[in-house]
């Protein structure tokens, strides 16, 4: 095999990465200052920021941010790109001030850069669908071998210090924290920003390490093809089988077909590369790829359908509509336009996962046949009714909110999905404007908000479940409502929790439940 030259897509320029990419390595050296000092000076952090964490991942993404407008300015003039760059990484900042970073936010907004940093390197190549794929194939390798390297110096790293330790009694455990923060979160990015520098001002030439090119294709047409094949058979096997038998589709369609589509159209890009293998049998799979979704939507289309119409939309009902509406308009603009753009497959999951995550859209904002709004009676009826009443079950088809969400009902307050361990730090939920704090301290979960605090024993709970373990109350008990012992009157249900028996007895280790607080 030739040894990697100036002409491989390997070839590291550091130079050229500065040169190219100021904004994002700045972003990862700040994301990396903000660790570091987070880990050992907390409250320096805090007195900067409301929320370290949020800070941080505002400036990871602001990496993201401003790596894709490197690529959409290639080839443009100095002032041009650096004008660029930079409003991409004040544009990924400024998510810290104007978007809630939550689980319903956050991973979509990484998708989405991520397709959008696929669509803009394609442009970088100015190649057309052939440097598209070309580019985004460099891209994936590059990160291969950066993970690859990284995996390799933390194994190393943690070996070496392993020895250090039980030879001389060295403690280096800061040391080595150190260390791996600034392997990960710096050097890491860094690398790779070397290895794909390239792309911003050449073509690149699809014979450069031909061997890794080959390798690809051998893997798509003897590997992902036959697989892919296989899994669409046995999807509409399944529709045979519910049309013959008058059946509706299982709940679980709606995690096979997403999972069948993201495979499908990953193998399809991988298939619209060079060197193909198995020229007939590859032909034979992107000429079928988007009819064969057909079917498979459908089946998604109609189980969302009856769960919106039964129980209403939730943030990952909403997800599952944005695909079929994806997956359609895929289909469609290959009706339109011969041959399928395989642009278009990132540029549609880049922008429907941006719709998803932020803006009047998104999937925390909807409203229409909201199940939260459904939940509302349920919830509103049990609070005015719980005086007296010492177990509260909550029907769990109507309880589904996001994490961080607080959700209030006339003078009634409802915090969903608190999951808490015991001793550890404050959490917090918020309610436009209005912040609560919840911390589990000394077997009481303790909220404060609203100029008011409701403290809730949850001690009992240790004394009937744990303290007899051969006489446990059933599994299938209601779930227990612990009312407020002071301040505001509020009731905490508890969903799960767990415990462990040290020196001063027995103590929790986490609970899970809800509040509402009236």
């Amino acid at each position: 095999m030739a040894p990697l030259t100036k002409t491989s897509r390997f070839h590291r320029d550091f130079g050229l990465a500065i040169r190219r990419f100021p904004f994002a390595i700045l972003a990862a050296g700040l994301a990396t200052a903000g660790i570091l000092v987070g880990d050992f000076d907390r409250s320096l952090m805090k007195s900067l920021f409301n929320d370290p964490d949020d800070a941080i991942l505002a400036l990871v993404l602001s990496f993201f941010t401003a790596t894709i407008m490197v690529f959409a300015s290639s080839g443009q003039r100095l002032w041009v790109r650096v004008l660029a760059e930079g409003t991409g990484f004040l544009i990924g900042f400024s998510l810290l001030f104007w978007v809630k970073f939550g689980d319903y936010t956050v991973p979509p907004l990484f998708f989405a850069f991520v397709c959008f940093m696929s669509v803009t390197a394609g442009i970088a190549a100015r190649q057309g669908m052939s440097g598209f794929w070309l580019a985004n194939t460099h891209l994936i390798l590059s990160l291969a071998a950066c993970l690859l390297a990284l995996g390799v110096v933390l194994a190393g790293g943690a070996i070496v210090f392993s020895v250090i330790y039980t030879l001389l009694g060295w403690h280096s455990d800061k040391l080595v924290m150190i260390l791996g923060i600034l392997v990960t979160f710096f050097a890491f990015p860094l690398l790779w920003l070397t290895l794909v520098a390239s792309v911003t001002v050449k073509p690149i030439d699809v014979t450069q390490d031909d061997i890794l090119l080959r390798a690809v294709a051998v893997l798509t047409d003897a590997l992902l093809i036959p697989l892919m094949l296989t899994f669409g058979a046995i999807i509409h096997l399944y529709a045979i089988r519910i049309v013959f038998l008058g059946e509706l589709p299982k709940g679980q369609i709606g995690m096979i077909v997403p999972l069948f589509l993201a495979l499908g159209y990953g193998t399809y890009l991988l298939a619209s590369g060079p060197h193909a293998q198995f020229v007939r049998f590859r032909r034979l799979f992107q000429r079928a790829w988007l009819a064969s979704t057909l079917i498979p939507l459908a089946l998604l289309t109609l189980a969302t359908a009856i769960r919106v119409v039964t129980y209403g939309v939730t943030e990952e009902r909403y997800w599952l509509i944005l695909v079929i509406v994806g997956a359609v308009f895929l289909v469609m603009s290959a009706l339109v336009r011969r041959p399928f753009d395989i642009r278009l497959v990132p540029l549609t999951g880049g922008v429907l996962a941006l719709v998803a995550a932020i803006g009047p859209l998104s999937a925390e904002n909807v409203t229409i046949y909201s199940q939260s709004a459904q939940a509302g009676a349920s919830i509103s009826s049990a609070g005015s009714n719980l005086n007296g009443t010492k177990t509260f079950k909550p029907s769990n088809s109507f309880i589904n909110f996001s994490e961080r969400k607080v959700i209030r009902f006339g003078p009634a307050t409802f915090i969903d999905d608190v999951y808490l361990d015991h001793n550890s730090d404050a959490q917090n939920r918020y309610l436009d404007s209005i912040v609560y704090t919840v911390m589990f301290k000394n077997n009481v979960v303790e909220v404060v908000g609203e100029n008011s605090t409701s403290r809730f024993d949850l001690s009992p709970l240790l004394t009937k479940y744990l303290s007899d373990t051969e006489h446990r109350p059933p599994q299938d008990d209601p779930y227990p409502a612990i009312e407020s012992s002071d301040g505001r009157r509020g009731a905490f249900i508890v969903r799960n929790f767990s415990g462990e028996t040290g020196p001063a007895g027995l103590s929790f280790k986490h609970v899970i439940g809800k509040i509402i607080l009236y």
